[in-house]
């Protein structure tokens, strides 16, 4: 079929403009929480072998081990410029960072065999009996992670994106889709045997090329059609497919600019325009496919049933009409209304302050558990929270509302309000105490080891998914608490979170893992390096 890739991709953008907010909140959640975009094979992903990243050593030897079969030697163009941005910009140094351990441990595909390995070799190699045990517990839920959540939502994001052509107000909670119609493991089963035999085709090197264009249309077959058998699916995909992979590949080729320019830009591009051009893209050209497939009556065209995608009931509809799918969703939530431009009430700030200080105090725990094997109680206090977060929340909460609707300036913001936060407390907790609880020093970009950019990205982004995302759906859920028992819950953690702050003012939370106190020598140094820099 002859199909242009420019008309498609213009297509595209005007479809991202129209409803640009919700793209970008569901590009964002998928390459983060669903390891989306990770699969393509210009993706940044290939600096997992440059001098960037500095892997554990047995992340090293799989890497090796995929090297023998020559899996990870297949983009050695696209390597040569990683390499040479490298060396322009002195990346070479960032050996430690957030995003260093994200890539490490994260990725669909490369976060199941890493970790299998890593359990075997942890398991037989080293005997150690409490390491192999976390790394096996650690296994098993990245495996139901990956199977259960991120595969499912990637067919979520494919619904979005298909519905986004023609309901220009399409909801953010689309992604949901299969779980609302319970198709979850039917859908998981399908997303499985793509994702074995796409990496089983690999082994032939050029042979998964050509399977990973043949397996391209099948999330969205399966976000038009859950209810498709895998073989069928499979089939439709074949079918679609046929003619088109080679032009497939070549758009895929048209973003290397974007990919390049998201490197410079430390993956801002790549979260505020390339995804979502991506996954536009790509929703157009299904739809051409889908077309010339109805039009050619191939006899599995009959899977694309779904008619109000394309011909809605009503010209003037901005969302889809749920209520006239082919399958009545059996778990729809009537009232996650992710309505981001909303006015908190004050039990509403604190217990988002307390939620997100505790989830990033899970984060910060995971982390370190994932480096070290550890558990060790990270952050200055002694209870299950991290104040900078919930503060960092509560501060781009009330002070960018006013940007909610300007993306582009949030954003930049966001990278500000949370640089301030970090650096001021990092100043005041070393003054305080002659102690650092983190240091960037050997992160790219950093400021006297304060606050780096790439920490910064990492809070921007965390902070545009609150702002867009979590905090709203934490206040609907509290809408159903009564404001009784709301109130009593705040008394009571804003109770025991000064008790633990009286406590931790005098006595903080120290120790391995945890803090570093600073000598003489050092203060020395961090004054006359801060004295030089004024110079």
């Amino acid at each position: 079929m002859n199909w242009n890739r420019k008309e498609l991709k213009l297509r595209a953008k005007k479809t991202i403009k129209r409803n640009y907010i919700q793209y970008i909140i569901v590009c964002l959640v998928i390459a983060i929480v669903a390891g989306g975009y990770t699969t393509s094979h210009l993706n940044t992903d290939l600096l997992r072998d440059s001098d960037k990243i500095k892997p554990p050593a047995v992340v090293d030897s799989v890497v090796k081990i995929l090297d023998g079969f020559g899996i990870t030697n297949l983009y050695s163009e696209q390597e040569e410029v990683i390499n040479r941005v490298e060396d322009k910009f002195n990346l070479r140094n960032a050996t430690e960072g957030f995003f260093a351990t994200i890539i490490n441990n994260s990725g669909a595909s490369r976060s199941f065999v890493i970790g299998l390995l890593n359990t075997i070799n942890q398991l037989i190699f080293n005997n150690r009996f409490l390491q192999s045990t976390i790394m096996i517990i650690s296994t098993i839920l990245i495996i139901c992670f990956w199977l259960f959540i991120q595969n499912i939502l990637i067919v979520g994001q494919s619904r979005f994106f298909i519905e986004n052509k023609s309901y220009s107000n399409t909801k953010i909670d689309r992604i949901l889709f299969i779980y609302r119609i319970g198709r979850i493991r039917h859908t998981a089963y399908i997303m499985f045997c793509k994702y074995i035999f796409n990496f089983l085709w690999f082994f032939t090197i050029i042979g998964g090329f050509i399977k990973y264009y043949d397996y391209k249309m099948i999330p969205f077959i399966v976000a038009e059609n859950p209810e498709i058998s895998r073989k069928d699916a499979w089939k439709l995909s074949h079918e679609m497919m046929l003619g088109n992979k080679w032009k497939a590949f070549k758009l895929d080729l048209s973003f290397l600019i974007w990919h390049i320019l998201s490197l410079l830009t430390f993956g801002i591009i790549r979260y505020l325009y390339l995804n979502p051009l991506i996954g536009a893209s790509y929703s157009e050209l299904y739809f051409v496919l889908r077309e010339e497939a109805i039009k050619n009556k191939l006899p599995l065209s009959v899977y694309f049933n779904d008619k109000y995608l394309t011909n809605p009931i009503d010209k003037t509809a901005e969302v889809y009409p749920v209520e006239l799918y082919t399958i009545p969703e059996k778990h729809k939530k009537d009232w996650l209304q992710l309505d981001y431009d909303r006015k908190y009430s004050l039990t509403s700030y604190i217990l988002i302050f307390f939620s997100i200080a505790f989830v990033g105090w899970i984060w910060e725990i995971v982390l370190h558990l994932l480096k070290q094997g550890v558990f060790v109680n990270r952050g200055t206090m002694l209870g299950p929270w991290l104040p900078i977060y919930g503060t960092g929340t509560l501060l781009m909460l009330i002070l960018l509302k006013p940007f909610v609707e300007k993306p582009l300036v949030l954003f930049p913001s966001a990278m500000v309000i949370c640089g301030v936060l970090e650096y001021f407390t990092s100043w005041a907790l070393e003054k305080l105490f002659n102690t650092t609880w983190w240091n960037y020093k050997n992160v790219f970009f950093n400021i006297n080891g304060r606050v780096c950019f790439e920490g910064l990205l990492f809070f921007a982004i965390g902070g545009f998914l609150i702002i867009y995302f979590i905090a709203p759906l934490i206040d609907e859920f509290l809408q159903y608490i009564p404001i009784k028992i709301k109130r009593i819950t705040c008394l009571i953690l804003i109770l025991l979170f000064t008790l633990d702050l009286s406590q931790s003012v005098t006595n903080p939370n120290t120790g391995k893992g945890i803090s570093r106190t600073i000598s003489y020598n050092q203060l020395y140094e961090n004054k006359e390096s801060l004295s030089l820099n004024e110079n």
